[in-house]
Formats: structure tokens, sequence, C-alpha cells
């Protein structure tokens, strides 16, 4: 808690004999406003995107997955990104799908058959 003293067992440690200057409830605090910001900041892109780039249909936000063209240059998943400057610099390598569309092109790539997700489309 900003401003208030606290016991020392209250800061963790920033070394062998170091404190970190803010407690860990504050830490913990700081670190739950960031993300929420980053998600809200995901959100706001998913709104923008607003169709399927595979099947051209709107969905709503929670029904978004973020895809990478290519395997090769994913850095990290959107999920796990921790500021907003990590999702800008994700978000040139791949594309916003709807959770079907995602499945199914994960299935095809894992497959190794171009088809493979067009068949399982076909069934559902």
């Amino acid at each position: 808690m900003k401003g208030v003293l606290q016991p020392i067992k209250n800061f963790p440690k920033a070394g062998p004999t170091l404190y970190k200057s803010w407690c860990s409830r504050c830490i913990s605090k700081q670190a739950a406003a960031k993300r929420k910001e980053v998600r809200a900041f995901v959100r706001k892109c998913i709104i923008e995107a607003g169709k399927c780039k595979n099947c051209y249909k709107t969905f709503p936000a929670w029904n978004a997955e973020f895809a990478h063209n290519d395997r090769k240059t994913k850095t990290m998943n959107l999920a796990a990104c921790a500021s907003i400057a990590a999702v800008k610099k994700e978000l040139p390598k791949g594309r916003f799908l709807c959770i079907l569309c995602h499945c199914l092109e994960t299935i095809s790539e894992e497959s190794g058959h171009p088809a493979g997700g067009a068949v399982i489309r076909k069934q559902i």
C-alpha cells in the first residue's frame, strides 16, 4: 500500500541484502492493471478486425483466436504478451479467425493434408 509504513517481510528481495521499493501487494496490483490494459487493447484489435479472415463471418470478441501466418515467425501467443508494444510487434505476423476456422486450419497444418480442415467442416 503506497505511502504506508510496512514491515520488511512485505517487500520482495531484489538481491541477497536488497529489497524492492514496492511491496508485494502493490506489485500484484500494478501487474493486474497492466494485464487488464493489454487485454483491452487486444479486444479493441479484435473488434476492429470484425470478421474472420477465412470464412468472413462476423464473430463476437470471445469467439476470436489469433492465427499466426507462419509458425516459424511466432514469438509468443497474444495471451502471453505482457505489454501493448509486444502485442503490436506480434499482430503483423497473423490474423484473427473464428474458433472453428482456427481449429480447422491447425488440424490441416498438423495432418499435412491440405483438405484436412475441409473434411472436418463437412462433418460439422
